[in-house]
C-alpha cells in the first residue's frame, strides 16, 4: 500500500469517526451521556522511539520537519485530517479536539499537547474556524501540529496502556499516572472517542 494511500485512510478514519460523533444521540462512554453538544475526541499520537524510523512518503499538504521518519508521516496524517475538518461544514464548529502523546522520560502516563498540559489540560479545542484563522480551534491545532519533531516531542517506550488511562483521568476528573489531576469540569457527559494514531505497515 503506498503512503500517500496510508496517509489518506488515517485522515478518512478519524473524519468518519468524528462523523459519527456529530450524529450520536444516546451512546454512554465513560459513563457520560450525549447532551448535544458537541463530541470530545482525544487523539493519542505514537511518539515512542519506532517514531524515529525510517519511512518514505509524500506530504502534499505540509512540509514536514522529519521527511524520512515515521514521526513525519503521522505528523502528514494529522494534519491533513484536521484540515478537512476545518473545510467540512458538517464538522466544524461540530466537534472538540485533543492531543496527547507518550512522555519523556521515566514519567508514566501520557502528556497532552493540544490542550496545554500546564498547569492542568483545560477543555478540548472546539475544531471551528479555518487553517488560516489562528485565533480559532483549527487554526491554533494545526500551528501545534506544523510545529511536531523529532528533536521536541520524541518519546521513550510506547504507553498506550498508560496513555488511555490519562485519557480515563482526564474525562472523569480523576489522577492519571502522570500524576496530573484533572478537574471534573471536562465535559464529560458527552459523547467520547479516544483514537490511537501511529504509522503501520502492510505487507502483501
Amino acid at each position: 500500500m503506498r503512503p500517500s494511500l496510508i496517509s489518506q485512510l488515517g485522515a478518512l478514519a478519524l473524519l468518519t469517526l468524528a462523523s459519527a460523533a456529530v450524529r450520536a444521540e444516546d451512546i454512554d462512554i465513560y459513563q457520560g451521556t450525549s447532551s448535544g453538544a458537541a463530541p470530545n475526541m482525544l487523539i493519542i499520537l505514537d511518539n515512542a522511539a519506532a517514531a524515529s524510523a525510517s519511512s518514505s512518503f509524500t506530504c502534499p499538504s505540509l512540509t514536514v520537519n522529519d521527511p524520512s521518519k515515521n514521526l513525519g508521516f503521522e505528523q502528514c496524517g494529522l494534519y491533513s485530517a484536521v484540515s478537512a475538518i476545518g473545510t467540512n461544514k458538517a464538522l466544524n464548529g461540530n466537534i472538540n479536539l485533543g492531543l496527547m502523546y507518550f512522555p519523556g522520560g521515566p514519567t508514566d502516563g501520557g502528556t497532552f499537547v493540544m490542550p496545554a498540559a500546564s498547569p492542568v489540560p483545560s477543555s478540548l479545542l472546539l475544531m471551528d474556524g479555518s487553517a488560516s484563522d489562528n485565533t480559532k480551534g483549527v487554526g491554533k491545532m494545526l500551528n501545534r501540529i506544523g510545529a511536531l519533531s523529532l528533536s521536541k516531542d520524541k518519546g521513550n517506550n510506547n504507553q498506550i496502556a498508560q496513555a488511555m488511562q490519562e485519557a480515563w483521568a482526564f474525562y472523569q476528573g480523576k489522577t492519571g499516572l502522570s500524576g496530573t489531576t484533572c478537574s471534573v469540569s471536562r465535559r464529560c457527559r458527552i459523547v467520547v472517542f479516544t483514537m490511537y494514531f501511529r504509522r503501520a505497515i502492510l505487507s502483501i
